[in-house]
């Protein structure tokens, strides 16, 4: 047996080493941080498993938006998209699943139905990493409340039909536009006053032509408002996006006009 010249190893050797023992004995979870998209197909689970014990030791809760994955680590947020339809959620992992080698997660009914993807069963999804327990991986986003109602309609009124001149094509459509943002911002205030939300009116946000809430400083107070508003909005869902390109649906008076 030869013997090993320790002196002939160099320091960028061992290092070497030592990088490569390290990230062996790093287990799944640890390593699962590094990816940036995965796809592949989901389910969901409800109401055999509604308010047992989950893996992380919560009671599970089939209206809430979370997950079970095999190895992420407990609290990852993920951004979830349905690549049938492209509806998106956030969701968390608290609990061990699927079984199936096919699955690559299940979702709790409240987010399947965030999805819409309760009735197929199964879905085919891409699936992004976005958070920790300890916050948030990327920059710039933050969570808001999607009420799954678009602030505009694109339909094309009868009226632009008409022999008219391009200039009064923009001016109808502005006012039917106008009438149609004044009817969904009354609507959507009715029902967060009716579910008891007060602040309603500084919340109340559109965000890619959709009536949102928000923004929220994190995933638990957006479920916190999720869970106020599911009987109301069936199809909401959690979504992580950068608070510049929300838009205020209900001016706020300031100090001086209040008093006015």
């Amino acid at each position: 047996m030869h013997k090993i010249n320790f002196k002939k190893i160099s320091l960028a050797t061992i290092l070497m080493l030592a990088v490569s023992l390290f990230l062996t004995s790093l287990s799944p979870s640890q390593h699962a941080y590094s990816l940036e998209k995965l796809e592949g197909k989901c389910s969901w689970y409800g109401e055999p498993f509604h308010t047992r014990t989950t893996a992380n030791g919560e009671k599970y809760d089939m209206y809430g938006i979370s997950a079970a994955h095999k190895t992420l680590p407990f609290g990852t947020l993920l951004r979830v998209t349905n690549l049938k339809n492209q509806r998106v959620t956030v969701t968390r992992v608290n609990d061990r699943g699927p079984v199936a080698p096919v699955l690559i997660m299940d979702m709790s009914h409240g987010a399947a139905m965030a999805l819409d993807m309760v009735s197929d069963g199964t879905a085919n999804v891409s699936m992004e990493i976005v958070g920790t327990k300890k916050g948030l991986l990327t920059k710039n986003e933050t969570f808001f409340l999607n009420l799954d109602d678009p602030l505009i309609q694109k339909e094309k009124s009868a009226l632009l039909d008409k022999n008219i001149t391009e200039e009064e094509k923009i001016y109808y459509t502005d006012i039917s536009q106008s009438i149609q943002i004044y009817n969904k911002i009354k609507k959507n205030l009715d029902k967060l006053y009716s579910a008891g939300i007060q602040n309603a009116t500084e919340l109340l946000i559109s965000l890619d032509n959709t009536v949102c809430i928000g923004p929220f400083d994190s995933f638990k107070e957006a479920e916190k408002y999720y869970f106020r508003l599911a009987t109301l909005y069936p199809h909401a869902s959690i979504w992580l996006k950068p608070i510049t390109s929300a838009k205020k649906l209900v001016p706020h008076k300031t100090k001086s006009e209040t008093k006015s």
